[in-house]
């Protein structure tokens, strides 16, 4: 046996050097209205609560503060990801034109940084792709789609728009469309095609995951569905209409098939 070499020693490894650095600089912040000690102690409660610099980022105020942290810190870690929502938004806008669903999630995905309930969002764009508007629409459950299906009707209308993105969050699920998200791009989509807009997409967020309506194939199947109501609402005014004729001619209602 080679001397040298000693067997059953075991090495207990740190942190990666970028977990390392960001534990560094959010201790180097909290020192600044903290003093050493407790700002440590306040950084190593919230470590052991949250697992990660972004799990902290993104927590609510209230379950900062009943992890350890103080008023003053959970306050200032909110401000801190109101401030990088910001600068995400302000620098997505960056982009000259949106041509695909990933690029406009580039420019949807802030809107979402840290938000604690569901929201919707609304991406409009002009027939080169160049945005014309893009903010929260709504607060609340994407099942409320009758209170906010006027305002983005008036939006499209109001921005003679052609190109309509929307987008959602599940704040504690999966990136996985329920029955009322598939419900709301429904009256979502017949509402557009009443002022002659056009549904891109629908994209959940959820976390780092998102999901597409249409890489999914579900906004073709809602369209082709809305095709054959728009075929048959049409045959049944036509009926109507020649039964309004025949009684106008005939001085009584035409015997219907």
């Amino acid at each position: 046996m080679a001397k040298g070499k000693n067997k059953g020693t075991f090495h207990v490894l740190g942190p990666p050097p970028e977990e390392e650095a960001r534990r560094n600089l959010l201790l180097e912040v909290f020192c600044s209205f903290l003093g050493p000690e407790e700002a440590a102690q306040q950084l190593d409660l919230l470590l052991n609560r949250f697992g990660s610099f972004k799990s902290i980022l993104t927590a609510p105020e209230e379950e900062l503060v009943l992890a350890g942290a103080s008023e003053q810190t959970a306050r200032f870690l909110r401000q801190s990801t109101e401030l990088a929502r910001a600068y995400l938004e302000e620098d997505a806008k960056s982009l000259k034109r949106i041509f695909d669903t990933k690029s406009a999630c580039e420019v949807m995905r802030p809107k979402f940084l840290g938000r604690e309930n569901e929201l919707m969002a609304v991406l409009l764009l002009n027939g080169r792709g160049q945005i014309l508007y893009c903010d929260v629409l709504a607060e609340g459950s994407v099942s409320s789609v009758p209170i906010y299906k006027p305002r983005l009707v008036e939006l499209c209308i109001r921005y003679n728009v052609q190109t309509v993105f929307i987008a959602h969050n599940h704040p504690s699920g999966l990136a996985c469309p329920s029955r009322n998200d598939i419900v709301a791009t429904r009256h979502i989509q017949l509402s557009l095609k009443g002022i002659d807009a056009w549904l891109s997409d629908h994209i959940i967020f959820a976390g780092d995951d998102y999901c597409s309506f249409r890489s999914m194939g579900l906004l073709e199947l809602i369209g082709q569905s809305l095709d054959e109501e728009w075929l048959r609402e049409i045959e049944a005014a036509r009926q109507l209409e020649q039964s309004l004729l025949y009684a106008e001619e005939n001085g009584k209602e035409k015997p219907r098939k």
